[in-house]
């Protein structure tokens, strides 16, 4: 490394440091852009910001954490992780940034590097982190820290190498009746269904810090809560070059509803499509947020994305090149985001859009490209069809909202089309795969059906299945569909090459007899896709990165 470019890191590092606990307005000065390896990029692409804090259950104010992480496509230094004291409302109330009304303290943090996928840590080496040179940090209410850079027992930087496993335990405590804000429970790092089997991830609460669990020792799979315990971000230098998107936008942005973890954990259509090797794998923070709409996230004001921006302008760079939006789908109806309570017609809700676009060029440049995804289908289910076939699927017909003229189409059809589009946004379509062909507000069917190869009890957790090909790991099951048995559970790992064993994300309610009929269904709730959808709309994102479209 020059001379030159050692003191630009180091100075990097004390900007960093320096505003780690600012609480002021962000500063709308101009912003470095990510230009070498010297500048500060995302490095951690399953994080993400908490949820609302809540109120820790009584005897029960320590948090610990473990979970899964794979560093960029590039070797990265100087890791940085963020911790906050502060979360985001998921009821899609307006202004969802929230604080708790107390401060919390950051017990531990450390880093596992090394060794085989999975819970167990005694093959891998830990790296405590530190919050100035100390193992702890009180965090104020509204307040954040990043960590220093890690570093190894010698005292020198940490490289990890491009497309390094690792995973980062985390213990965060607050006073018996204060608020403890967990990540958000939708986003890739939740330990439930699969996840915690293929990646080993787990979560705890106890009523005081779980010290001894630092730097060895195993964290249960679903102890006490399912909450995951992390931090919100991490940075490091040492980028090479190529996109780094900042993920922004809804629920769908978020991955509800996807129930596939065994691909490093990357869940979600935009996730999943950005993480996609064979496309060029690119790197990427996820800022999504359920019930997200672009009426209350438009603005720096209290509440909207202050708190945020403020996390980003600490950064002395901006750590992302790229955004990607899945955001709109809640704004459609307006609501409780400052709005009348519908949009009378859909050049309102254009507005509203360009003003979202509009706040993301201003706060980032008009240079930063934004990619922006089309809204899925939209639609309840009749006769316990459970989203099985289109005649049993309703939409609200051709009304303002979801009718084949209604705003969620005709946004559909401008972001397909591109006409009157800011010029640094590109549409990405990835509704398409996932909608029938003649109402796109319906959802399409998904193919395959199965038999059980055996009776299964009540409390059974996984089946053996039948059929012509493997259901999809992750997609939700309905069982003696149109029945006074039905049930309805999520396949969270596929194993075998025919019959299939399928494991359940939990414990199946009824008994079924050998030859009982199964489908697969596309979406979990009428709203949000099911894993089968989401891998659609990736299948979408990487062609566009194969054919230039995304780069």
């Amino acid at each position: 490394m020059t001379k030159i470019l050692r003191t630009l890191v180091a100075l990097a590092g004390l900007a960093l440091a320096g505003l780690a606990l600012a609480t002021g307005a962000p500063a709308q000065t101009a912003w470095p852009d990510l230009t070498n390896s010297s500048s500060w990029s995302f490095a951690g692409n399953r994080f993400s910001f908490p949820s609302a804090p809540g109120v820790a259950g009584a005897g029960a104010t320590a948090a610990l954490g473990h979970v899964y992480q794979v560093s960029p496509p590039y070797a990265v230094s100087n890791l940085r992780f963020l911790f906050v004291n502060f979360g985001l409302a998921i009821d899609a109330s307006a202004n969802p940034e929230r604080c708790p009304g107390n401060p919390i303290t950051q017990d531990f943090a450390t880093v596992f590097l090394g060794g085989a996928v999975g819970a167990a840590v005694t093959d891998k080496t830990a790296y405590p982190v530190t919050f100035g040179n100390a193992q702890s940090a009180v965090i104020g209410d509204c307040e954040f820290i990043w960590s220093d850079p890690l570093r190894d027992a010698s005292g020198n930087l940490v490289t990890l190498p491009a497309g390094t496993t690792y995973y980062v335990r985390s213990s965060r405590s607050v006073a018996s009746g204060g608020k403890l804000p967990t990540n958000v429970t939708y986003t890739a790092i939740t330990p439930r269904y699969g996840s915690n089997l293929v990646l080993g991830e787990g979560v705890e609460y106890s009523g005081t810090p779980q010290t001894a669990k630092r730097l060895s020792g195993s964290v249960a799979i679903f102890s006490g809560g399912s909450a995951p315990i992390a931090p919100a971000m991490a940075i490091g230098t040492g980028w090479d070059g190529s996109p780094v998107f900042l993920v922004v936008g809804d629920s769908i942005g978020a991955a509800q509803g996807d129930q596939d973890f065994t691909a490093r954990g990357v869940t979600g259509h935009v996730a999943r499509g950005l993480d996609d090797s064979a496309s060029g794998r690119m790197n990427f923070a996820n800022f999504a947020l359920q019930g997200a709409a672009p009426q209350d996230q438009s603005s720096i004001a209290a509440g909207q994305y202050r708190l945020r921006m403020r996390v980003l302008r600490s950064i002395p760079n901006k750590p992302f090149n790229r955004i990607f939006s899945q955001m709109g789908q809640n704004g459609i109806y307006g609501g409780n985001h400052g709005v009348p309570k519908f949009y009378a017609a859909f050049p309102q809700f254009q507005s509203a859009m360009r003003d979202w676009w509009g706040f993301l060029s201003t706060s980032f440049g008009t240079a930063v490209p934004i990619y922006q995804g089309t809204f899925m289908p939209h639609a309840g289910q009749l006769n316990g069809s459970y989203w099985t076939d289109t005649a049993n699927q309703s939409n609200a017909g051709a009304d303002a909202y979801d009718g084949l003229t209604g705003i969620r189409q005709s946004f559909n059809a401008w972001i397909r089309g591109g006409s009157g589009l800011p010029a640094n946004v590109t549409g990405i379509d990835i509704a398409g795969p996932a909608a029938d062909a003649t109402d796109p507000n319906k959802w399409k069917p998904l193919p395959g059906s199965w038999t059980l190869n055996a009776a299964i009890a009540s409390n059974a957790t996984s089946a053996v299945l039948a059929g012509a090909t493997a259901p999809v790991n992750g997609d939700n099951l309905v069982f003696e569909i149109g029945t006074g048995n039905v049930s309805l559970i999520p396949a969270s790992l596929v194993s075998g090459t025919g019959p299939w064993t399928v494991t359940f994300a939990f414990a199946i309610g009824k008994a079924h007899a050998a030859g009982t009929s199964i489908l697969a269904y596309p979406t979990v709730d009428g709203t949000h896709p099911g894993t089968s959808a989401y891998k659609a709309g990736a299948a979408v994102i990487a062609a566009k990165k194969l054919n230039g479209t995304v780069r």
